[in-house]
């Protein structure tokens, strides 16, 4: 019986090719979609789960001190973590992980080429990090690679790069001397240790870790709690209750930063909490890290974030599109009821019973579904490295290698296969042999009818849904990218790591830092000669990442604030075109600037001065709050321009310019060399142009480089990836409901040949056909679209509530994707009835 009912089947499939064809390819790029879908949000989803302890490490998050804004910090002071564990016994364990910044790391062999990279995945580690995460180990020891100062682990891959390829890491790489350079200071290390790269799904990966004490800096400012550079890890005891335990946290700021900030703002930590605002302590599970952390300023990042509400739009788009591939089954199979009708009145005649035929119906959609699942795997493979490149490495094996597919693929197979097939077994089944032998089938009263006009809407209307999300999507996207910042920042070019000019010396002679400076006076002079170039500025930061906080006061009130503050020459103004409201720019001429300050729009509100009288700022002095600190005159007002952070926030910081010098503190770890590039300047030639005048200076370091506006766009990567992802969706749910109109027009038109056919011998023009075959669609697209505007509006309204600065959603996009889908409807119906247009009246009468 189920070789019959197989074969019965396939016979069917085939003499119905087109139909065949259609459904099956609407049901593979619906597989194929939600595969993608999935593998990525199970990926997502299982971010450091390789971690042992998963349930029980977390990251600790402070308040921001240094923000007007009520927003959280990932990174804090050194003396947190012990105090975590020496406070509270729920703590089992707790670590830091500090950043410094690149460095150039060179292994050098006697009479053989020195292998020297720079390397920015690098970290001073508690030793109680690397027992606390799960590491792989190659070689050497985890109980003591990190006891000693000086000491680093390294991954398989980097110690491939500096050793070659090799297999004994105990022997060839364990015990070997590393030199790091940051430009202000050099120092030798030993490898202890080599580990696995890291796992893809991890929130960090670090090609070095160092002992955290082997960065000089660490030890200096373990006092303070405002040094906010360690992110801060705990691993709790099973059982522990979180929220509880954060409520005994809140007294240990009160508790142990009242020395720092005595030490630094000469008041009690009573007096900065009235002037400012809780210093609170938040418990981050390790679990949230990656997907939970959109809100949280986080200066020093590990490794770029995700978004669990970009997860559940992608999870969304997947049941829509297979919903849309499922709707495109239903609605040919009951379109196309009336041809079938008349075999299954034969069929009942001969004996079939309805069982047996429900079971037919519902093995033809199974082999469709099983062909579709097939063939989607054949689909994922040929877009892999498209998907692949657009997710950031998600997909970086084989698709037949992800165990999603295993359980995946079956499912869908059997869920799709009786979502599409069941409606028309069971619609189909229950004509009467009499009735469809006479040519009446139950549905031709309109049940039937109304049931695939409902489908054919619900189709448009999820088409619809999707096309104005994206469209907004990408709109805000593209807001974020044009939004003013009050600055110029087109046309920016960047050269990193001015500072390693002239190498690096045991100690800071006058001589050394003359020659480094000399160097990098001499690098500018050349620079600014080289055509093209407007204007070039050297600066110890870079939009958007100046985030150089410190404390200072002022010299009339005595009133301490937060200060950004960016570190540069005369020129960095005016090459970045921010507008200078009051007062007047540093002077190439006059050398006693090195003791004044430009300041923006909040900061001299800081000062006490309201808008309208800023200008009597002018003359003030700001100094930092400790006894004999230096004093810097106000001489300039800048306009509120956005220097720091994203474009998610909606406050302009206070920020300050200063001229370098020894009166100022200067705690960043690289420095740049801008140039403002003119318009129309070959780019290629002018790249060439200043890395000759690099390598002049440089003494073979090599020359990096990046364009200002990259690095803003990197700021919205979550959504600029949403959008494209969206985007190709979108596509695949629009090609789908596409597929889906052909089939039906197609069996339409068929289904009124013989009326054509009398239409035009009665005198039907064209256009009246074609009116004909695409009036009904054009009542469903509509119907559709009154569907999707109003849930898209929702939707698109509660994702843009996550921004401060947001597009307006303007009724065009709605207006435009219902005329657009009118239009691609009317093409693809056009398409179709072009073939009943052109048949002949006579051969159109003759049809049954």
């Amino acid at each position: 019986m189920f070789k019959n009912i197989l074969k019965v089947a396939f016979r069917s499939l085939i003499r119905q090719k087109f139909y065949s064809l259609i459904n099956i390819t609407g049901l593979a790029v619906g597989l194929a979609s939600c595969l993608f879908i999935l593998i990525y949000i199970s990926s997502e989803l299982n971010f450091d789960k390789h971690n042992r302890s998963y349930e029980q490490i977390y990251r600790l998050n402070q308040t921001n001190i240094w923000s007007e804004e009520n927003v959280r910090l990932t990174s804090g002071g050194p003396p947190v973590a012990a105090l975590l564990k020496e406070n509270y016994p729920e703590v089992e364990g707790s670590a830091r992980v500090y950043q410094p910044g690149s460095y150039f790391i060179t292994f050098e062999q006697p009479g053989q080429q020195s292998m020297a990279f720079e390397e920015k995945r690098l970290a001073g580690v508690d030793t109680s990090f690397i027992s606390m995460f799960n590491f792989e180990w190659l070689a050497g020891s985890p109980q003591n690679a990190l006891d000693e100062q000086n000491s680093v682990v390294i991954t398989r891959s980097t110690a491939n790069r500096y050793f070659g390829e090799v297999t004994n890491f105990n022997e060839l790489v364990v015990g070997k001397m590393l030199k790091i350079d940051n430009g202000k200071t050099a120092q030798n290390v030993v490898v202890k240790g080599v580990i696995e790269d890291m796992p893809f799904a991890s929130h960090f990966h670090f090609d070095f870790m160092f002992s955290i004490y082997t960065f000089k800096e660490m030890k200096r400012m373990e006092w303070s709690w405002i040094w906010s550079q360690c992110v801060t890890y705990v691993k709790l005891k099973e059982g522990t209750d979180v929220a509880a335990l954060e409520n005994k946290m809140a007294d240990l700021p009160k508790k142990y930063a009242g020395n720092t900030i005595e030490r630094v703002l000469e008041i009690s930590y009573e007096e900065f909490e009235k002037k400012g605002k809780p210093w609170e302590l938040f418990l981050l599970p390790l679990k949230d890290i990656h997907l939970r952390s959109e809100g949280i300023t986080n200066p020093y990042p590990l490794d770029p974030v995700g978004s669990i509400d970009n997860l559940y739009v992608f999870g969304l788009a997947a049941i829509f599109i297979i919903l849309l591939a499922c709707i495109n089954f239903m609605n040919l199979a009951t379109a196309r009821a009336a041809g079938r009708a008349r075999e299954i009145g034969v069929r009942k005649t001969l004996g079939s019973n309805r069982e047996s035929l429900i079971w037919q119906f519902l093995l033809e959609s199974m082999i469709i579904s099983a062909f579709a699942a097939l063939l989607s795997l054949g689909i994922c493979e040929l877009l892999r490295p498209y998907f692949n490149e657009l997710t950031d490495n998600t997909f970086h094996k084989p698709i037949s290698e992800y165990s999603e597919i295993t359980y995946f693929l079956p499912i869908a197979t059997i869920i799709t296969g009786l979502l599409a097939g069941i409606y028309p077994a069971f619609y189909l089944t229950r004509f009467q042999p009499v009735e469809v032998l006479k040519g009446r089938l139950p549905g031709s009263k309109g049940g039937e009818k109304r049931f695939r006009s409902f489908l054919v809407s619900m189709q448009f209307a999820v088409s619809t849904f999707m096309v104005i999300s994206t469209a907004l999507v990408l709109s805000q996207v593209k807001f974020m990218s044009n939004k003013d910042l009050g600055y110029n920042k087109e046309n920016l070019f960047s050269i990193r790591h001015i500072e390693m000019l002239g190498g690096h010396s045991s100690s800071e002679s006058e001589t050394y830092n003359a020659d480094k400076l000399n160097r990098q006076k001499a690098l500018k002079e050349e620079v600014s000669k080289i055509p093209g170039v407007k204007i070039a500025s050297q600066s110890n930061g870079m939009m958007p990442h100046i985030y150089y906080h410190d404390y200072f006061k002022s010299n009339a009130t005595g009133k301490k604030f937060s200060l950004n503050h960016i570190i540069t020459d005369v020129d960095f103004l005016n090459l970045i075109d921010v507008e200078l409201l009051y007062g007047r720019n540093f002077n190439h001429e006059k050398g006693s600037d090195l003791n004044k300050v430009i300041l923006n729009e909040a900061a001299v509100e800081q000062l006490g001065y309201t808008k309208g009288n800023y200008e009597k700022a002018l003359g003030e002095f700001i100094s930092y709050p400790y006894p004999s600190a230096p004093t810097f005159e106000v001489i300039g007002i800048m306009k509120d321009a956005k220097l720091e952070g994203g474009y998610n926030e909606s406050q302009i910081g206070p920020i300050a310019v200063f001229l370098q010098s020894e009166n100022i503190n200067d705690y960043t770890k690289e420095s740049f060399l801008t140039v403002k590039v003119e318009k129309n300047t070959d780019l290629h030639d002018l790249i060439g142009n200043i890395e000759q005048a690099w390598a002049k200076q440089s003494g073979g370091l090599p020359f990096q480089y990046f364009f200002v506006d990259d690095r803003f766009d990197a700021l919205f990567k979550t959504e600029v990836k949403l959008g494209k992802v969206l985007g190709v969706f979108t596509f695949i749910a629009v090609l789908i409901a596409v597929l889906g109109l052909l089939g039906l027009v197609s069996y339409i038109s068929e289904k009124k040949t013989k009326e054509i056919g009398i239409r035009k011998v009665l005198g039907a023009s064209p256009i009246e056909i074609l009116l004909l075959l695409s009036k009904e669609f054009t009542f469903l697209l509509i119907a559709g679209f009154l569907i999707a505007a109003p849930l898209s509006y929702y939707f698109i309204s509660s994702w843009l509530a996550n921004y401060a600065d947001r597009v307006s959603i303007s009724p065009l996009v709605f207006i435009l994707a219902l005329v657009g889908g009118l239009l691609l409807a009317w093409i693809t119906i056009s398409l179709q009835a072009l073939k009943a247009i052109h048949l002949k009246a006579v051969d159109a009468i003759r049809t049954e």
